[in-house]
């Protein structure tokens, strides 16, 4: 009887790590950012129910709010500390075409700013009220050290209202 029950609970972990394990590498030096999988976890004041195929809850930025949840973090804190170059993406909805929304990496040695570029919600999203992915790609400055903090976020700069999902920012 202890064989089998052994045997049972060997079957059983040997089960739930297969399941487990199908991360490749590149997702390794992920993070990903998922509203309906972060509502424990952050402010609620960060993401609204949606109700949409996918999307039952999401991230924002509108006219109270010009900067949306995002990602922060040191780079000593960072999965991939040797990273030269960081990609970043989303899922974004835009409610009207052309749009300011901008898809934001912003990096920073002790608060001042060293680096920082955008991508337009609507380089990619070329009709309105329709979800699409939104893209940005770029190599990492010379200048960081391990203090340098990296931020990645969503900026509505003319207060217009976007929705984003799963936030996705991979160290490469």
């Amino acid at each position: 009887m202890k064989v089998l029950t052994v045997f049972l609970f060997i079957s059983l972990i040997v089960t739930l790590f297969s399941c487990n394990s199908n991360n490749t590498d590149s997702d390794q030096n992920s993070y990903l950012g998922k509203a309906s999988e972060l509502l424990p976890w952050i402010s609620s004041d960060a993401m609204r129910e949606a109700k949409m195929e996918n999307h039952p809850y999401v991230f924002f930025v509108d006219t109270t709010h010009e900067f949306s949840y995002g990602f922060k973090a040191k780079v000593k804190d960072l999965k991939n500390k040797s990273a030269k170059k960081i990609t970043v993406s989303c899922d974004g909805y835009l409610y009207q075409v052309p749009s300011k929304v901008q898809l934001v990496i912003d990096i920073k040695n002790d608060g001042n700013n060293i680096f920082w570029q955008s991508q337009s919600f609507d380089k990619n999203i070329k009709e309105a009220s329709t979800w699409g992915n939104v893209q940005l790609s770029v190599d990492l400055p010379k200048e960081i050290n391990s203090n340098t903090e990296i931020l990645v976020y969503v900026w509505s700069p003319s207060h217009e209202v976007g929705l984003f999902d799963n936030l996705k920012v991979k160290f490469e």
